[in-house]
């Protein structure tokens, strides 16, 4: 087993093995040194079958969801190596592989995954010469996108989209290395995966595509290098399945007002500056879905500079507040909206549980309600309505049962009326006693032996009793077991045959829900890119319905673009400060007016605290509620 362990661990050096044995995860040698300081376990040494002592720390299987948050955040990459045969089939050793790839980039734990935030993870690829390359990919939601611009630029990028990991080469400039260390967890990757041929290898074969100018992307351009890499990673990080990641689309680094991080945390746009504090975004998100909160981030972080664009968000948020009573019907079948995204990801890897099928069930059900509401109201939508895929609702419906379990074989899940063979053997659990009594009966009025008993033991299951005075009407078919002074015991092929069915009932029904479920999700897999549209769709809603939420509650207006390099705003409010001041005291409103010839510049003069920061940052904060399509 040891020597199994050592051949997983070669394959992965870097990562912490979770090492399934029996019902707990073993941790051995440096990364059991690591796991109890971490998770505050005992560590223990074991001779493990080598000359020298082995440290070993460990937890029981049920409490991984526990233990690994921990693990994670403490910065450890987690490699969850699981039993892939079951023990009581197999003599000897138990084959075991790496299931799960956890780290803070590469995550598909709904326990580990913040509903409201991105979980992004970043390849940056520091060309020596010329642009470099930036890909951004979410495994969790199927999003990837590129950049391929100068080191400034993507820098600023870069901290527009706050990944969670950045993987590079691991040759990278150790100055540069160090710089990115203040702010990111990083994690090198061998020269050799950031090759042109293999990195045009790696976005052809996942894409099915000859050639990468469908993307905008050439073979060898930094942001095909940083795009295969990443797929490289995630291969080589056991993530093999990642249909749900369809297509690459390019960073326009010329679409977007780029924040700076220093920007963005002076207007303290995510996180406020003092503890407990609040933020601009905690003033403005109303949104109800998860898909919505980040999609809301994501408009904050880069707002747009195409005013076209701009006016059809504008447009849909005015619509939303002269329509009588429709924000309100919007956002209250936005109700409990599942994360439709992260379901689409647990599809497309194989790793979603009955109980989160029936989440995307429901959450199918409410998205077609919406789509219906917006086509009845004639509301003019940014996007085109999508469909809302009736068939694999249905299919959903017909199979899973209303509130299906977590885990199969620990409930019902799939419903009986969906394969023959379950609902037989439901049947045959639920009414063995009903059967046992028909079969008593049919015999005894077959036999003519009236006073037929049947009954089970250990020894030899279920068996007819026959009183010795109906000796001689036992058919020779019967096969008797036992010999009682009054009475003779028989069993019979029917017996014996049902006996196997009911004792192995319960292992078939797990075994055909197994491969029921799989199937509905093969099946669910086919609609994955159509799923994807309708949760884009259903968190754009979200968002255009916060923004006119917060445009209705704080009394915000729309804002008018125009063609010279000029600004005015009347009587401008901070949003945050504002929401801050108590109930009774009233905003002392500020009004400007700038523009390129008479007052390119404004000095703003007065005593401590009287507000000159505030307006400066109202100033900016109301350009990006303006760009972003807020009112």
């Amino acid at each position: 087993m040891m020597r199994q362990y050592d051949e997983i661990k070669k394959k992965h050096p870097e990562a912490m093995l979770l090492f399934r044995v029996g019902d707990f995860y073993e941790t051995f040698g440096s990364d059991a040194e690591k796991a109890s300081k971490t998770l505050d376990i005992i560590l223990t040494k074991r001779s493990n079958g080598s000359a020298s002592e082995v440290a070993l720390a460990g937890f029981p299987h049920h409490a991984l969801q526990t233990y690994l948050p921990k693990l994670v955040k403490a910065g450890h990459r987690v490699a969850i190596v699981e039993q892939l045969e079951d023990p009581k089939s197999v003599k000897g050793l138990v084959k075991r592989g790496v299931t799960d790839m956890v780290t803070p980039g590469i995550n598909l734990n709904s326990e580990l995954l913040s509903g409201k935030e991105h979980n992004y993870l970043a390849s940056l690829y520091p060309a020596k010469k010329g642009n470099w390359g930036l890909a951004i990919i979410e495994i969790s939601t199927g999003s990837f996108c590129y950049a391929e611009h100068g080191q400034d630029e993507l820098l600023t990028a870069l901290s527009s989209y706050k990944p969670k990991e950045v993987i590079h080469p691991r040759d990278m400039d150790r100055e540069l290395r160090k710089k990115l260390e203040e702010a990111y967890y990083l994690f090198g990757i061998d020269s050799w995966a950031w090759e042109e041929d293999y990195t045009f290898q790696q976005l052809t074969s996942h894409f099915k595509t000859n050639s990468l100018s469908g993307f905008g992307l050439q073979k060898g351009s930094p942001g095909a290098v940083a795009a295969g890499a990443v797929l490289h990673h995630l291969k080589r990080s056991e993530y093999h399945s990642l249909d749900h990641i369809s297509s690459i689309s390019r960073i326009s680094l010329d679409d977007f007002m780029w924040l700076d991080g220093f920007t963005v945390q002076n207007l303290e746009l995510f996180k406020s500056n003092s503890p407990g504090g609040t933020s601009t975004l905690d003033v403005i998100d109303k949104t109800t879905s998860p898909m919505g909160a980040r999609l809301l981030r994501s408009y904050l972080a880069l707002p747009m500079l195409d005013k076209g664009l701009i006016a059809k968000r504008h447009d849909a948020v005015e619509a939303l507040l002269e329509i009588p009573d429709f924000l309100e019907s919007l956002i209250d079948v936005l109700q409990g909206m599942p994360d439709l995204e992260r379901l689409c990801s647990r599809v497309a890897t194989g790793r979603i549980n009955p109980k989160e099928m029936a989440r995307l069930r429901e959450g199918l059900k409410q998205s077609a309600t919406m789509v219906s509401l917006v086509k009845e109201q004639s509301w003019v939508h940014p996007d085109a309505h999508p469909d809302v895929l009736e068939n694999l609702c249905l299919e959903l419906e017909h199979a899973l049962v209303d509130d299906p379990s977590a885990i199969i074989g620990k409930g019902e899940s799939i419903r009986s009326e969906y394969d023959d063979e379950l609902a037989r053997l439901r049947g045959l659990l639920n009414d063995a006693t009903g059967t046992l009594e028909s079969i008593r009966d049919r015999e005894a009025n077959a036999t003519g032996i009236p006073s037929l008993k049947l009954a089970f033991n250990n020894v030899f299951g279920y068996y007819l009793e026959v009183r010795n005075s109906h000796k001689d009407k036992v058919p020779e078919e019967w096969h008797r077991k036992q010999t009682l002074v009054n009475a003779e015991r028989y069993i019979t092929d029917e017996l014996k045959k049902f006996e196997a069915e009911v004792l192995g009932a319960e292992e078939q029904i797990k075994s055909i829900e197994l491969k029921v479920f799989a199937n509905v999700t093969e099946k669910a897999k086919n609609y994955l890119n159509l799923l994807l549209k309708l949760a884009r769709w259903v968190a754009t809603t979200d968002v255009l319905a916060s923004f006119a939420t917060v445009a209705k509650t704080y009394n915000y207006c729309r804002p008018t673009f125009v063609n010279q390099v000029q600004i005015q705003i009347e009587k401008g409010r901070h949003p945050v400060i504002e929401r801050m001041l108590p109930e009774e005291q009233p905003y002392i409103a500020n009004s400007i007016a700038m523009d390129a010839v008479d007052a390119s510049i404004a000095m703003i003069t007065g005593p401590n605290m009287s507000g000159k920061s505030a307006l400066l940052r109202q100033v900016a904060i109301i350009q990006v509620f303006a760009q972003m399509g807020s009112f």
